[in-house]
């Protein structure tokens, strides 16, 4: 009986210039140096697994133990992720897929230099000559060889090609990059989007221990807290990662309350000795 081929790998190479991607700087200025960790073990579940892995609503639990950090910075991190480009977000939206275009070709690269076998079927992100070219026999990569006929004509030789040049093609100047469009989102348009993302509102819940009627009562005081003291966000991420912490104060103040329902202590006011006749205050 044949050997499951094993899709997985033992281990994937770290860059020394990993700091320098521009996605990595972005996801530390937008998350912090916690979502480095997230990431880099994230890659880890991945690559042991292939070159993807389907979403878990028990994933952030197993990263959470893992790493030290909530659910909800977990659920932070990942959506980060997918809006610098760092995961694939047509796929996790279309099918659940957690991979990326750079983690492929990391894969594939690994699959060729170590000459192994491993194919990249499935949700595939790359061009199809590359994710064809990953399996062959003995690790090597396959070429398409030219089918040959037992026609008689076949053993005529073909006209030479021509020696023709093509012609060059001129450089264009390579236009500038448009500078990235500045968040403008108001408290008011962030409420219904952030209440939108069930997977992050559930995870809120969960950790705060409150239920989804609570949490859309603490929403609107949360929006309420921000046009008083006139804050604005940096992004939505910001926006979440604010009401996080706020909502943290927020519940433990509520716990220190005083009960409305219950009655104050009275004060007693004392009691003043009567005055006993013949020894008056005012002479006579």
């Amino acid at each position: 009986m044949a050997r499951t081929i094993k899709q997985g790998l033992d281990y994937f190479p770290f860059d020394v210039d990993f700091y320098q991607d521009l996605k990595i700087r972005k996801l530390i200025k937008y998350q912090g140096g916690k979502a480095i960790s997230v990431y880099t073990l994230l890659l880890c579940i991945i690559y042991r697994n292939g070159y993807y892995i389907r979403w878990d609503k028990e994933l952030p639990f197993m990263i959470s133990e893992l790493t030290g950090y909530t659910e909800a910075n977990i659920q932070e991190v990942i959506e980060c992720c997918m809006n610098i480009g760092l995961l694939s977000r047509e796929l996790f939206e279309s099918e659940g897929i957690l991979t990326s275009k750079g983690i492929q070709a990391r894969y594939a690269g690994i699959c060729s230099s170590s000459r192994r076998r491993g194919t990249i079927a499935e949700y595939s992100l790359m061009p199809r000559k590359s994710a064809d070219g990953v399996t062959g026999s003995k690790g090597k990569k396959t070429r398409h060889q030219p089918q040959q006929t037992d026609s008689k004509d076949s053993a005529v030789s073909a006209p030479p090609a021509s020696k023709e040049k093509a012609p060059r093609k001129k450089k264009t100047a390579e236009r500038p990059a448009d500078p990235p469009a500045e968040y403008s989102l108001t408290v008011d348009q962030e409420i219904p989007l952030m209440a939108g993302e069930q997977i992050w509102a559930e995870a809120i819940c969960k950790n705060h221990s409150i239920s989804a009627d609570e949490f859309r009562q603490f929403m609107e005081k949360f929006a309420l807290h921000c046009k008083s003291g006139d804050v604005s966000h940096s992004s939505l991420s910001d926006a979440k990662r604010h009401f996080n912490d706020w909502l943290k104060y927020a519940i433990k103040n509520l716990s220190n309350a005083p009960d409305a329902n219950k009655p104050s202590p009275q004060r007693r006011t004392p009691r003043r000795a009567p005055v006993k006749p013949g020894c008056g205050l005012i002479e006579d």
